[in-house]
């Protein structure tokens, strides 16, 4: 149960950080960006590549 948990918080942290980039970035969702390239241009980590900045 908690793993299930989990996952649906992580999911929507990562969602908000999605966001935030298309924010900086002025892409909508709509325009199709992969995440990885959107976060590249952003200049933001990623939920998992997080702990590695710490």
């Amino acid at each position: 149960m908690i793993s299930i948990i989990y996952g649906i918080a992580h999911r929507a942290v990562q969602v908000a950080i999605n966001d935030v980039a298309r924010s900086i970035t002025g892409c909508r969702r709509r325009d199709h960006i992969r995440i990885e390239d959107l976060l590249r241009t952003a200049k933001i980590p990623s939920l998992n590549e997080i702990p590695s900045w710490l």
